[in-house]
């Protein structure tokens, strides 16, 4: 008799467990749509509610740590993941990451070489079950980690003495897992424009660029070239392919480009950003920078420093500065910052036949001001 009531104690205890899981999941399914949204501080609470009854929940940690992150609450971020990892230390790659994003120098570079260790395993298991897909992200992610430590040897630890030398390791080893890293390639861009080679410096960019734009214009020279091995024609034009980097990355892309005289595809790559992202003044200084740089062309070299016109009012003061910038540049470079704003769906429109008295004269002491203080910090 014993027996069949501790069987079905047993079974009415693993059914209550279950629930609970179910129920623990479902809170963090939720917690993660919340992050996803930005609700970051009602996603915590949903991680709170896993963790009281499973302090230990891996998944709840890491979800909670990344809602920290987004809502700057750094410290708690780190806390959570460093118990993830001390729960789980030997699955899951993404907790270290996380983590050395947070940390600096040699710290940094423990936390990505523990994420490089659990996804080289995760690599050998993908090979024995012969999941493809899986292996490739798994490449992609060590690749990813490799360029993080050698970017980490260019800031943070650059004045090691091996410091140049672990950055080429670095990207060479991550070229080997993933060899269309453009991560890794402009990486070694940086790299070499560092050690004074400005053409090894140019072929790795275009390396780079080649893997997710399609440029016009290339060349030690600023020539054409022919479209890239990145797109592809779907029928209706020709397209990026998928690895089109994050934001940040392009805008590196674009200061290198600068420093290597390819004015015309920085301008390109700028364009495009602002066609994503129109509020990010950074991209607009750099813009009317690259095409200061340029050099005026044909009918637009007549400089227009004061043809602003007087719709500026209306207008962000960020945006005020820029195009104050660019009148101060030329007046080619006002018309690509108005042809922009027309592009990103603003209203604003105004042509270089605007009265340069329209604005007050402090005003347009003040937009020279800006501009050669705007200039100073990338010339």
């Amino acid at each position: 008799m014993g027996k069949p009531k501790s069987s079905r104690k047993s079974s009415h205890a693993s059914s209550a467990a279950s629930g609970v899981q179910h129920s623990a999941e479902s809170l963090l399914e939720k917690a993660e749509d919340l992050v996803a949204q930005c609700n970051c501080e009602l996603a915590v609470r949903f991680c709170d509610r896993v963790l009281e009854s499973e302090p230990t929940h891996c998944g709840a940690l890491e979800c909670k740590a990344v809602a920290c992150l987004q809502s700057n609450q750094l410290d708690v971020a780190e806390a959570c993941l460093r118990q993830a990892i001390e729960v789980s230390p030997d699955a899951g790659a993404s907790k270290y990451l996380y983590l050395a994003q947070l940390l600096q120098g040699q710290d940094s570079v423990a936390a990505y070489t523990g994420a490089i260790q659990v996804l080289q395993r995760e690599i050998e298991t993908a090979q024995r079950e012969r999941d493809s897909a899986a292996e490739t992200a798994a490449a992609r992610e060590i690749a990813e980690a490799f360029c993080g430590i050698a970017e980490l040897y260019m800031t943070d630890l650059c004045d090691e003495e091996v410091a140049q030398d672990t950055c080429v390791d670095c990207c060479e080893r991550a070229l080997q897992y993933d060899a269309q890293s453009a991560q890794a390639m402009q990486t070694m861009a940086s790299v070499s424009m560092s050690s004074s080679q400005p053409e090894a410096a140019l072929s790795w960019i275009q390396q780079s660029l080649a893997v997710w734009h399609a440029p016009t214009q290339m060349g030690a020279g600023g020539g054409s070239a022919a479209p890239s091995a990145a797109t592809v024609d779907s029928g209706e034009g020709t397209t990026a392919l998928e690895r089109v980097p994050p934001f940040e990355f392009r805008i590196n892309t674009a200061k290198i480009l600068m420093e290597l005289g390819q004015h015309p595809v920085a301008m390109e790559v700028l364009g495009q950003l602002l066609r994503e992202d129109a509020e990010v003044v950074e991209v607009w200084y750099l813009l009317a920078l690259a095409q200061h740089l340029h050099g005026p062309a044909g009918d637009d070299s007549t400089t227009a420093a004061a043809a602003l016109p007087p719709v500026l009012v209306s207008l962000s003061r960020a945006k005020v500065c820029v195009l104050c910038l660019s009148a101060l540049l030329g007046v080619q470079c006002v018309r690509v910052v108005s042809n922009t704003l027309l592009r990103g769906g603003t209203s604003e429109r105004f042509t270089m036949q605007d009265p340069a008295h329209s604005l007050p004269v402090h005003t347009q002491c003040l937009a020279r001001v800006n501009a050669r203080r705007t200039l100073s910090l990338y010339t």
